[in-house]
């Protein structure tokens, strides 16, 4: 029988997470080599997608025995990603969504 991996021995890491981790880089790289606008989608899907990720295992976590510290720092990383991506993309949008100029700053 194949040894789990884990990581930081506090999570197991299945063929699933490859997936997903290889899917969005791909995504990205397609993207990237595509349009800026496409570039923009990407970051809103993935980006909900960890964040989703990210308030489920928080919550799940809780019932789960997962300690109190444990928990938060397993999904750490999703919930910085998840953030970190939709804010890049919604950071220069004004109220009603619409895409607003970038002011040089002084």
């Amino acid at each position: 029988m194949e040894a789990e991996r884990t990581l930081f021995d506090l999570f197991m890491l299945s063929p699933l997470d490859d997936i997903t981790h290889s899917v969005t880089a791909l995504a990205y790289a397609a993207a990237a080599l595509h349009s800026g606008r496409l570039v923009r989608f990407v970051f809103v899907t993935f980006g909900s997608y960890y964040a989703r990720n990210a308030i489920f295992f928080l919550l799940y976590g809780f019932v789960n025995d997962k300690g109190p510290v444990a928990n938060p720092m397993l999904n750490l990383p999703h919930v910085v990603i998840g953030a970190w991506m939709l804010g890049l993309v919604y950071r220069s949008r004004g109220i009603d969504g619409v895409l607003q100029p970038q002011t040089a700053r002084a």
